[in-house]
């Protein structure tokens, strides 16, 4: 199934106010997988990070489980495009494209410079019984079905704040209902609607974003985003 990217005239009409002079970038080394055609296409590069792009790669930690339509979960990392995932609702969505990158204590310090920590661990039973069924581990960007940002739920003691000793691998999925209720280790997370997200991203984030789908070399990765 292909992947939908919104229209590059319509991106290049987004109205965006800059935050201000940047600080120098910190870089990393980031990875995505998105089917084209029959076959997968792997791009890992090293890109300029900034606080934006902690939402499209690392929002589940390794180990993260997601429920599947017919029965055992799989763990996020061995989530490829074309697998199909089931949904709060009992829907299935299938994965689209994958996200993944390596978040080091160093470059959590340069982004995160109020001190707040990158990661979250959020407690079995912290929403009701099994939600989720064991810890949740999610980035600090990461977004909870109606709960908001991971980070906007510490409490320091059912939701924790997490600064890792070492690199710990993040990864984001989006699939063919962005948006659609997710199930990770029993609780509900929306699959990232990547097309809206863009839409609202400065320049810099977009051509990132962009140097990272298929086809990265034209406009818009000559693809659709949802």
């Amino acid at each position: 199934m292909a992947l939908m990217v919104p229209n590059p005239a319509a991106l290049s009409a987004v109205a965006y106010a800059p935050s201000g002079t940047r600080a120098p970038l910190a870089q990393a080394r980031v990875e995505s997988c998105c089917r084209v055609g029959p076959a997968l296409r792997r791009i890992a590069r090293t890109i300029p990070i900034v606080p934006e792009l902690l939402t499209a790669f690392a929002a589940y930690s390794h180990g993260t489980e997601f429920a599947t339509p017919t029965g055992p979960g799989i763990a996020v990392e061995d989530i490829e495009p074309g697998i199909d995932l089931r949904m709060m609702d009992g829907a299935t969505t299938q994965v689209l494209w994958v996200g993944m990158m390596d978040l080091t204590p160093q470059m959590a310090r340069r982004l995160f410079d109020d001190g707040a920590a990158p990661m979250v661990r959020i407690l079995p039973d912290r929403f009701g019984y099994a939600r989720p069924a064991r810890d949740l581990i999610l980035g600090a960007h990461a977004q909870i079905t109606d709960h908001g940002l991971a980070s906007d739920l510490v409490d320091y003691e059912q939701v924790l704040p997490v600064t890792p000793p070492g690199p710990v691998r993040l990864f984001q999925l989006v699939c063919d209902k962005p948006g659609g209720q997710l199930i990770a280790n029993g609780l509900g997370v929306p699959s990232f609607a990547l097309g809206s997200w863009m839409e609202s991203q400065d320049p810099l984030v977009q051509g990132v974003m962009q140097s990272m789908l298929p086809g990265g070399d034209r406009p818009m990765g000559g693809m659709r985003v949802a």
